[in-house]
Order: structure tokens, then C-alpha cells, then sequence
């Protein structure tokens, strides 16, 4: 009995540590948008991803618009939702992917507006 307590223990913890992906909660504080580089927008989250993972770039995240991750429309729909947050002031809760980044900054797969 003890050998299986031991055995699922290092199960879920090797889980957690393989884990690529990651929900980050904070507040937006600013966007971005250019035309060459970081995928060509991003949020500033605070905190930033990372405090989670320090792989990921200090304080933002990218959306790819440059439609290198997701498509161009689903890139800028991400960046709208973020602007959305930041001049509401309501929370954000962004799935953040380390394995895809943009000039060092982590991807953001998914972003949910949060009433609260």
C-alpha cells in the first residue's frame, strides 16, 4: 500500500513539473501592438507570467498576430479581449503556453475576461 501512495505521489507531481501550460490571473496594464517583432502584440499582465514560470518574459504576454501561433483574426480577438480588461479594470485569466514565444515572451492560447 505504502509502494502505491508513493508510486501516485510521484505521478502528480512529475505531472506538474512536465506541465508546458499554465492559467495566469492579473490585471492589464498595457498593450501593445507593432509590426515586426513579439509577434506583433501583447499585454502587460501583472504579474506577470514570470512569477509562474521564469522561462517566460518579464511581464507580458504575446497573442501572435502575427498569425505564427494562432490565426492573424484569432491573434487580434485575444488583444481585444485584453484591451477590454484593461479599460474596464476587470481581471484577466490567461492560458499561457512556455513552449511558444515571440522574442522571449510566452504565448497566450486562451483569454477569459473575468467579472470579478
Amino acid at each position: 500500500m505504502l509502494r502505491l501512495i508513493i508510486f501516485l505521489s510521484s505521478i502528480a507531481v512529475c505531472g506538474q513539473v512536465m506541465s508546458s501550460s499554465f492559467w495566469l490571473y492579473g490585471t492589464v496594464t498595457r498593450t501593445l501592438v507593432d509590426t515586426n517583432s513579439w509577434g506583433e502584440c501583447m499585454a502587460k499582465i501583472v504579474p506577470g507570467p514570470h512569477t509562474v514560470q521564469p522561462a517566460c518574459g518579464v511581464e507580458w504576454v504575446t497573442f501572435s498576430c502575427s498569425g505564427d501561433f494562432n490565426t492573424k483574426a484569432r491573434g487580434h480577438s485575444k488583444l481585444e479581449s485584453a484591451q477590454l480588461a484593461m479599460v474596464t479594470g476587470k481581471p484577466i485569466a490567461i492560458w499561457v503556453d512556455e513552449t511558444k514565444k515571440h522574442n522571449g515572451y510566452c504565448f497566450g492560447r486562451r483569454v477569459d475576461v473575468l467579472k470579478e
